[in-house]
């Protein structure tokens, strides 16, 4: 009787253990194959060397995607990712946004380079979450976790380390934790809870309102550059703007300027501004017939009486005189002597230093061989 009743229990099990598992499969929202069709439709997303479409992903329960994508790099093959990850189209945008708007301005505000490494922990993965029995959006390929980056230069900043680490690595990351509540609907990061202490959960999950994770708090970035505008200088620039001072003013136009050329305006700039074309490189001024200016201005609208008026003064004519004849060719005219030259063997007279010059041979007599002179004779 044991046995007999053991193989009729058997069976029931068996087919009750089947049944539960049968009756447990949970069917996608309806909302996810919409968002990637809209996606898809509007080619927000489109397959490139670095991003490759793969074939529709059906896991377990209600995991998968319709079209999903394989990124091995975003920003144009700039940016890698390590290692490489699988998402959803919506999903595929929004990170590619993410890093172009809030990431990379962040990493040249505080790091003064680049990013050239994503390192993320985990995208598609069916499961759950932990203590729930809620499907994760993992499972979906709508989430993405953000691990750490690499800099142009070598840099490595983590979450794990950076979040507690220098001013610059705490400031770069609650710059970009802060910027991804503009972009996505779920962000969680250190401080959250003991599961997202070293790495990002950022994913696009509906909600009624956006999950951000611990709250925000943003530092202000240093100076990079020397020239850069600090808070002073922002402030003196609004003053300029509501009270401009006029560096370079151009000329007034003159009463004897021509009427058909338009006067030119004075335009205010900022401190800031360069100067325009017209006011660096003014065009020349063309010199005009003025008469003189008089000591009284009442000269100019009384004339001068005739008898105080003086007599226009006469230049005198000048005439041509013709010179003298030259005198007829003579062939039988005395000519002068030819230039001489030194003589044959002779030296030829150099320039230069005293000590260097060379003289004729026939020298003037010296004193040696003068007579020599006689007292009472000179």
């Amino acid at each position: 009787m044991a046995r007999g009743r053991l193989y009729l229990v058997a069976p029931l099990v068996a087919l009750g253990l089947f049944g539960c598992r049968a009756f447990n499969y949970e069917e996608r929202a309806p909302w996810r194959a919409a968002a990637e069709e809209q996606c898809i439709a509007q080619r927000l997303m489109q397959a490139t060397s670095y991003v490759e479409q793969v074939s529709e992903i059906n896991g377990d329960s209600s995991c998968g995607m319709n079209h999903p994508f394989k990124i091995l790099a975003a920003s144009e093959g700039q940016v890698m990712m390590t290692p490489q990850a699988t998402l959803g189209c919506p999903m595929t945008v929004a990170f590619s946004r993410w890093l172009a708007e809030i990431a990379q301005p962040a990493a040249q505000a505080w790091f003064g380079e680049a990013i050239v490494e994503v390192r993320q922990l985990s995208s598609y993965s069916c499961r759950r979450i932990g203590g729930t029995g809620n499907m994760s959006e993992h499972g979906f390929g709508n989430a993405l976790d953000v691990a750490g980056f690499t800099f142009a230069s070598g840099r490595i900043v983590t979450v794990k380390h950076g979040w507690h680490g220098t001013s610059e690595e705490r400031g770069f990351l609650r710059q970009i934790h802060a910027g991804g509540c503009e972009v996505f609907t779920t962000v969680l990061g250190p401080g959250y809870d003991a599961a997202h202490h070293d790495h990002f959960h950022l994913d696009l999950a509906r909600r009624s309102g956006v999950v951000c994770r611990p709250t925000p708090q943003l530092i202000t970035p240093p100076r990079r550059y020397p020239n850069e505008p600090g808070p002073m200088a922002q402030k003196q620039q609004k003053h300029y703007e509501r009270f401009p001072i006029a560096r370079v003013q151009q000329p007034q136009q003159s009463d004897f300027e021509d009427d058909d050329v338009p006067p030119q305006r004075f335009v205010p700039r900022s401190k800031q501004q360069p100067l325009s074309p017209y006011q660096a490189y003014p065009p020349p001024q063309q010199q005009r017939n003025q008469q003189p200016l008089a000591i009284n201005p009442q000269q100019q609208n009384y004339p001068q009486p005739q008898h105080l008026q003086q007599a226009p003064q006469q230049q005198p004519q000048m005439q041509w005189q013709q010179g003298p004849q030259p005198a007829p060719y003579n062939p039988n005219r005395i000519t002068p002597p030819a230039r001489v030259g030194s003589k044959k063997n002779a030296d030829d007279i150099l320039t230069g230093s005293v000590k260097n010059r060379k003289y004729y041979k026939e020298l003037p007599p010296t004193k040696k061989n003068l007579p020599k002179a006689i007292p009472g004779e000179d």
